[in-house]
This record gives structure tokens, sequence and C-alpha cells, in this order.
């Protein structure tokens, strides 16, 4: 606006309005030129078409005096302008510069989409997942020893597990299956993407908003993956070890097998401490005394094994399809909004 405003006196200045007035006029020139300077580029033509037929100077003087400021505005003004001049002989030489100036704003607004895409994933993948894994971990840690408590005799005595084992483990993880409500983990994975497929609209019809005035809500959607768990013959097989009082040879062969921080005493922190030690070298015997000495029920080790496998499923097998449909929403509401503000503008 400034511009406009500044290309208007310096052609005021410039002496181009010069022998423009009549006396027979009521409105001079020179004061139909402090009213177009007063006026934003929407009302200066709004101000042209309602008084060029009666003061004709009012052609040469928004041919000579405003049009060459018009050519210079932001593609909103001069989309307000050149709607405002349809019907008269300006709109034909402000039409090329009018799409000019909008395929140069749709190229930035693909740019600035195409970066928040970029964001988007960066945020649902660095905070939401996060969060979202902490979440089940805690559910796990509840879930599998409410499970293993309920079904084996006694709060953690998973000793009387052994009775399970009698005819085949397979019975063991049939019952575990049985047992464990999948409907609330897809619930609570369901309820992080929502609230994550919340914020985007709302981000989305803020930009929408900004650029075009009109709101614009993204019907991003949510299918729920089928969602199959069970424990891995390899857990079963350290649930087998343990039952049969083996509870150092279950010790050991964990360790190897999982990696699990039981040096550092960390077990009791949650799934998330999990970590992969790879080709460390390590004592087995001293990590067992080490887990001994930190007080380290065996109960709660044998949980925790049992946990670590489900977590490890929900989280590389499951919860990565919902990432994919998430990627995949975001790419097609972020196609979705283009287009939209493309219809607007």
């Amino acid at each position: 606006m400034k511009y406009f405003l500044g290309v208007l006196v310096g052609l005021l200045l410039s002496g181009v309005l010069s022998g423009c007035g009549s006396e027979e006029t009521v409105l001079t020139a020179s004061e139909a030129m402090a009213r177009f300077k007063e006026l934003s580029p929407k009302e200066g033509a709004d101000f042209y078409v309602e008084n060029h037929s009666k003061y004709t100077f009012l052609d040469t003087l928004y041919r000579d005096s405003v049009m060459p400021a018009v050519m210079q505005c932001n593609y909103f003004d001069m989309d307000s302008v050149y709607q405002a001049l349809k019907g008269t002989a300006f709109v034909g030489k402000i039409a090329p510069i009018r799409k000019a100036s909008r395929d140069s704003l749709l190229i930035q607004i693909k740019k600035e989409l195409d970066a928040d895409l970029l964001r988007q994933r960066d945020v649902y993948t660095r905070y939401y997942m996060p969060s979202l894994e902490m979440s089940i971990d805690s559910m796990l840690d509840e879930d599998v020893g409410e499970i293993m408590s309920k079904y084996a005799g006694g709060f953690m005595n998973f000793r009387k597990l052994a009775f399970l084992f009698g005819r085949d483990r397979n019975d063991f993880k049939e019952m575990f299956w049985d047992k464990f409500d999948t409907l609330k983990y897809q619930n609570k994975i369901k309820e992080y993407v929502q609230t994550f497929y919340n914020s985007v609209k709302d981000k989305q019809n803020a930009y929408c908003h900004d650029l075009t005035g009109e709101n614009f809500n993204s019907k991003m959607k949510i299918r729920v993956p089928y969602f199959t768990i069970g424990l891995s013959q390899s857990t079963l097989s350290h649930v087998k070890k343990y039952t049969s009082e083996q509870v150092d040879e279950m010790l050991n062969e964990a360790i190897k097998d999982y990696a699990v921080p039981l040096a550092l005493g960390v077990v009791s922190g949650g799934l998330s401490t999990v970590y992969d030690v790879g080709s460390t070298a390590y004592d087995v015997n001293e990590i067992v005394k080490d887990v001994k000495n930190a007080k380290i029920d065996d109960d709660e080790m044998m949980k925790y094994i049992c946990a670590h496998d489900l977590a490890y499923q929900i989280k590389n097998f499951y919860i990565a399809q919902w990432t994919s449909q998430v990627f995949d929403e975001l790419k097609r509401s972020n196609s979705e909004l283009y287009n939209y503000i493309l219809k607007k503008l």
C-alpha cells in the first residue's frame, strides 16, 4: 500500500496531470488525484467506475497516474481492482499482469505447503510418537502383570504358570491372546492420531483463511488396521524355562536375546529404557549377579520379557501401519488444501 501511494505521489509531481482540468466540472483532476491517494487500490477502482462517465478526464488520469501503481500491487490488491474494473477498458490491460502475479503466488504457496508437509511429519515422529510409545509401555506393564497374575493363581506368582505347559506351550499363547484387550490399544493409538489430525486441520484452516478468507476442513480419515499380536516362540521358551525353575538360564538367554539393560538396574524404569548393546562385551554371570544385588524381582523380570515382546511387535509392526496411514493422509490433505486455495484465488 505504501508503495502504491508513493508511485501515485511521484506521478503527480511529474506533471502528468497538467491540462486535465475543466472549469465546467465540479471535480477537478487535482481533487480526483488527491482522492486516489487516500483510497485503497480497490476503493480507487470503485471511485473510477462510479465517476468516469461523468468526468471524462478520469480515463486519462486513471490510465496514466493510477494504473502504473496498480501494476505494482500484490496479487490480492490487483485481483480486487480487476474485479472492480470488469466492464471497463482497463480490465484487458490488468488481466495478464494479474495472471502472472497469481501464478507466482501459487508457486510460493506450493513451496510453503511442501515444506509444511515435512514439518508435520517431523512433529508426528518427534513428539507424538514418543508420547504414544510411552503410553503403550505403561499400558503393557499394567496389562501383562494383570493377565499373568489373574490367570497364574496369584499376584506375580508366575511359577504357577507351569501347569499351562502340560500339553503344549501354545496353550499359554492362545490363553494370553484371548485375555489381551487389543481394542484398548487400538483406541489409544486412534486417540493420539485424531489429536494430531485436529492440530493439523486447525493449522490448515488458519492458513487457508489468511489467504482466501474462506474456511477449510479436510476430511482426514482414520482407518483402524487389523491388529494381531501374541507372544513369540522365543518368549514362550523363556516362560517355559522360568516355570521349570530354570531361572538363571532364563535370565542368561533373556539378556542375550533382548539386550535388557539389567546391569544398570533400570528394568523397573519401564520398557522405554531398553537399548541394544549389540556386540558390546559383557559378562552374563556378572549381570545376573547385578540383577540379584539390585533386588530386581524374578517374577517382575518374567513380566518384563513378555511385555517387551509385545511392545516390539506393536511399535515395529502395528504402529508402523498407522504411521504409514498418517503420512498418506498428510500428503492427501495438503494436496486437497492446495487445490481448494487454487479454486478460491
